[in-house]
């Protein structure tokens, strides 16, 4: 589909998501970045920019901000064209790919009934799931951001070097919670 205006171009996004869009920065109704900008709200595809600039700024803005590429016109031919589409194509389908596998990571470790807890190389907790809290008797957002010594009987050290030393990381320690009993975790 060809359209001259950004206006029919954000109007034919609304029924149909083409996999790329050879985007010319200048159009009847819109021009520079802000015709990059509005396209990049309204369309996942991949979006390879077309235009007579040769602003190296502007090329550096909008591939920072999602442009697949950055071609001048009358500095490239139809090769090059046909291979910087294959490559917006194949390189949206790996992102997108990357965006499924974390989300189904995510639904993993969210849902296990395993309590997982990843740790910062000094004990801080970064990411724990609901399993975990329920573990320590503690609602999750408390538990992020608090060190492991906080809930184990042992000196911080001592847990650390021990969960350090284990080749799969994983370790058990007696926990205190907050109602006063002892939890092996």
């Amino acid at each position: 589909k060809h359209v001259t205006r950004l206006g029919a171009a954000l109007e034919h996004l609304k029924t149909e998501e083409p996999d790329v869009v050879l985007l010319d920065l200048n159009l009847e109704d819109s021009a520079g970045y802000e015709t990059f900008y509005r396209m990049r709200r309204a369309s996942t595809a991949a979006i390879l920019v077309l235009s007579a600039s040769d602003d190296e700024e502007l090329a550096i803005k909008t591939v920072r901000e999602g442009a697949q590429d950055y071609l001048v016109k009358g500095t490239f031919d139809g090769r090059l064209l046909l291979r910087s589409i294959r490559y917006a194509i194949e390189r949206k389908r790996s992102e997108e790919a990357l965006r499924h596998s974390e989300a189904t990571l995510r639904a993993i470790f969210e849902n296990s009934l395993d309590g997982i807890v990843i740790f910062s190389g000094d004990g801080i907790c970064l990411e724990a799931n609901v399993a975990a809290a329920d573990l320590v008797n503690v609602p999750r957002k408390e538990l992020i951001g608090c060190r492991l010594c906080n809930f184990c009987e042992k000196g911080f050290e001592e847990v650390w070097a021990e969960l350090s030393l284990s080749e799969t990381g994983r370790g058990q320690f007696w926990a205190h919670l907050k109602n006063g009993s002892r939890r092996l975790v």
